[in-house]
C-alpha cells in the first residue's frame, strides 16, 4: 500500500514539475522489489546520468529533509523578522500622523481627538 502511494506521488511530481523522477524501492532483504517508472531501462538511464554528474552536480539535485527543513525554519524567522520590522515602521508612522493631527486641530477639538486617537493604539498592539 505505501510503495503504491509513493510511486503514485513520483507521477504526480514528475507530471506537475515536468521532471524525471526515479524511485527505486528495495525489499526487506536488500533485493530489489520495484521501480518507477516501471520500464528498467528508464531508470538505469536516470541512474548513470545521475552518477556521472561531479559532486557539486549531485548535491543541487539531492534532496536532504533535515537540511530543507532547516532553511524553512530560516527563510521563516527571516519572514517574522521583517513583519516585526514593518509593525515597528507602521506604528513610528502612526505617531507621527497622530503628532500631525493634532497640531492641525483647534485647541477645543484636541481633547476628544486625543481620546479617539489614543484608541487607535490598541488596534496595531
Amino acid at each position: 500500500m505505501r510503495e503504491q502511494t509513493m510511486f503514485k506521488k513520483a507521477l504526480e511530481l514528475s507530471t506537475l514539475c515536468n521532471i524525471e523522477v526515479c524511485v527505486i524501492y528495495y525489499g526487506r532483504d536488500g533485493e530489489l522489489f520495484k521501480t518507477w517508472p516501471e520500464d528498467e531501462s528508464k531508470v538505469r538511464d536516470m541512474a548513470e546520468r545521475f552518477t556521472k554528474l561531479n559532486e557539486r552536480e549531485r548535491r543541487k539535485k539531492r534532496t536532504n529533509l533535515s537540511l530543507f527543513l532547516r532553511k524553512k525554519i530560516l527563510d521563516d524567522n527571516k519572514l517574522s523578522g521583517k513583519v516585526l520590522e514593518m509593525k515597528d515602521s507602521l506604528e513610528r508612522g502612526l505617531r507621527v500622523l497622530q503628532d500631525k493631527l493634532l497640531l492641525l486641530q483647534p485647541e477645543n477639538q484636541t481633547k476628544s481627538l486625543t481620546r479617539s486617537v489614543s484608541s487607535l493604539d490598541y488596534v496595531f498592539v
